[in-house]
């Protein structure tokens, strides 16, 4: 399962791209790449991105540092109201791009969905929280759009 995750946030962050533009968001504090076959979508204050197969959902929502653990907290509780269970393992310290996050894994109940999150200190006092779904099965066919997305986050 440990693996299975993990090969899953590598996924997320290596790769030889399709064609891919970096598109800034203001809003949430950081740039990333959006590939041709990825889509993204607001939501309120919360930035939906997903490839156009349905393998992969990644939520960006904007937290502050003083609130960050109670909001990924209410995130997980509403997520859980609608797909099952969430089991995530504790998280660990973690840098990308200059970014102080805490980095995490697991999977819905089941287990054929896993699920990965970053929770990132911007400045200002403000947080980012990320957190990724995909098919255990399907995932290696984004395997390097994944890994180039995830190194592609930068602070704006």
């Amino acid at each position: 399962m440990k693996h299975a995750v993990l090969s899953f946030l590598i996924l997320v962050f290596t790769a030889s791209f399709s064609s891919a533009e970096v598109v800034e968001y203001p809003e949430l504090g950081v740039s990333f790449y959006l590939f041709d076959n990825w889509k993204a979508e607001y939501a309120g204050e919360d930035l939906w991105v997903w490839t156009s197969d349905e393998i992969l959902f990644i939520l960006f929502s904007p937290t502050t540092k003083e609130t960050f653990v109670e909001d990924f907290d209410d995130m997980i509780l509403d997520l859980e109201a609608s797909i099952g269970e969430i089991d995530l393992d504790e998280p660990e310290e973690e840098t990308l791009n200059g970014m102080r996050a805490l980095y995490g894994e697991g999977s819905v109940s089941g287990g054929e969905i896993l699920v990965a999150y970053f929770i990132f200190e911007l400045c200002d006092e403000k947080g980012l929280i990320m957190l990724g779904f995909a098919d255990e099965e399907e995932i290696e066919l984004h395997e390097d759009e994944v890994e180039e997305f995830i190194e592609s986050i930068t602070p704006l």
